[in-house]
């Protein structure tokens, strides 16, 4: 989490791009998560 917080200083047009994709694994990841324990 520290290594992407500061890319976006680098990089401003990709790093909106590259965030979402990091949300959108942690949110399957939960999403897995809580299927596996509703199962």
């Amino acid at each position: 989490m520290a290594k992407p917080a500061g890319s976006p200083p680098g990089r401003g047009k990709r790093s909106p791009a590259r965030k979402p994709a990091a949300v959108f694994k942690k949110q399957k990841s939960v999403l897995h998560k809580k299927h596996h324990v509703e199962l």
